[in-house]
C-alpha cells in the first residue's frame, strides 16, 4: 500500500514537471512568434508580408484585367480616313456647331465657306466637320455603323438626310407677289425689303423681277419707268431704283423745308 501511494505521488510530480516546462516553452514561442504546437510555423511577420505581395499582385491583375475589357474604340470613318493626318498650320477658326436642330443644308454652306479656303484633301474634310458636330448630332454620328463612311460624300449625304426635317420650306416666285409695298412705305424701305425677300428664293428667274415689283409697287414714277422698259437684271433693276430713290428723297426734303417755312410763317 505504501509503495502503490509512492508511485502515485511521483507519477504527480512527473505530470506537473512537464506541464510547467510545456507552459514555460509555450510562453518562449509566443514571445518569437512560433508556436510550440506547429513547429513548421514561420515568422508572422514575414507571413503578412506574402500576404500584402499576394493581395497586391491579385490587385494588379484584376487591374490588368479591366483594361483589358475596355471597349476598343470604334469610328464611323474607314480606316483610310482616321489614318490621314491634318495638314500642319491648319487652323480653321470660328467654324459653327450643328446640334441637330438647325437646318441642315445651312450649316453644310457655312462650313464649305469657312474650309474652301483651304487646300485639303476629302479626308481632312470629313475629320474637321466631325468636329462641328454636337449634342443631337453628335450622339447620332456616333451611333453610325463602324467603317460605314468612306468619303466625305457619304458623310454629307447621310447628315442631310438624318436632319432633312429641319429644312427650311423653300420659297418660290410667287412668295414674291406677296411683298406689296405698304402705305406711307419710302421706295428706298420698299426696294430693301423686295431685295431681302428674292435673296430668299433660291432659284428665281431674274426677268420676272421687274414685273413683279412693278405690280407691287403703289402708283409713281419708278413703277412708270420698270412698266416702260423693264430691267432683266436684279442689278439693273437696283439701279434704276436708287435713281428714283435718290428723287423721292430730294422732293421729301424739299416738301419738308416748305412745311417748316409754312410752319414758322404761321407763328409770327
Amino acid at each position: 500500500m505504501e509503495g502503490t501511494a509512492t508511485r502515485a505521488a511521483t507519477e504527480a510530480v512527473a505530470q506537473f514537471v512537464e506541464s510547467h516546462q510545456r507552459r514555460c516553452t509555450d510562453k518562449r514561442a509566443h514571445r518569437r512568434g512560433i508556436s510550440s504546437h506547429d513547429p513548421g510555423n514561420k515568422d508572422p511577420k514575414k507571413t503578412n508580408f506574402k500576404m500584402k505581395d499576394k493581395d497586391l499582385e491579385g490587385t494588379k491583375k484584376n487591374t490588368f484585367h479591366k483594361e483589358a475589357i475596355l471597349p476598343v474604340r470604334r469610328s464611323p470613318f474607314t480606316n483610310v480616313i482616321l489614318s490621314e493626318a491634318l495638314p500642319k498650320g491648319v487652323k480653321i477658326p470660328n467654324l459653327l456647331e450643328f446640334d441637330g436642330t438647325g437646318d441642315p443644308q445651312d450649316h453644310i454652306d457655312k462650313f464649305y465657306a469657312k474650309t474652301n479656303l483651304y487646300d485639303i484633301t476629302d479626308a481632312a474634310y470629313c475629320k474637321i466637320f466631325r468636329t462641328t458636330l454636337s449634342w443631337q448630332a453628335l450622339t447620332w454620328f456616333n451611333k453610325l455603323q463602324s467603317e460605314s463612311i468612306a468619303n466625305l460624300e457619304q458623310l454629307i449625304q447621310r447628315f442631310i438626310q438624318q436632319f432633312s426635317i429641319n429644312q427650311k420650306y423653300k420659297k418660290t416666285a410667287a412668295y414674291l407677289f406677296t411683298i406689296l409695298q405698304k402705305e406711307g412705305e419710302s421706295l428706298r424701305d420698299y426696294v430693301k425689303r423686295f431685295t431681302h425677300a428674292v435673296h430668299a428664293v433660291p432659284h428665281v428667274n431674274y426677268d420676272m423681277l421687274s414685273g413683279i415689283m412693278q405690280q407691287n409697287l403703289r402708283p409713281g414714277r419708278f413703277k412708270e419707268s420698270i412698266a416702260g422698259k423693264s430691267p432683266n437684271t436684279l442689278e439693273k433693276l437696283l439701279s434704276r431704283a436708287e435713281k428714283y430713290i435718290r428723287i423721292e428723297e430730294t422732293d421729301e426734303l424739299h416738301s419738308s423745308g416748305k412745311r417748316k417755312q409754312n410752319e414758322e410763317y404761321n407763328e409770327i
